[in-house]
């Protein structure tokens, strides 16, 4: 399974969420959207 974070339609305003944690203290993607692969037993269903 593989998750996409820092994706939007809005690119403006994913640049903004990514400044937002950047003054945080969270360091930026290296690329937008970034990919992250989850473990397959996290995926639950109804």
């Amino acid at each position: 399974m593989v998750m996409a974070g820092f994706a939007g339609r809005d690119r403006a305003a994913v640049q903004h969420h990514i400044d937002e944690l950047g003054r945080e203290g969270v360091p930026a993607p290296e690329t937008v959207p970034a990919y992250y692969r989850v473990p397959d037993y996290l995926l639950v269903g109804p």
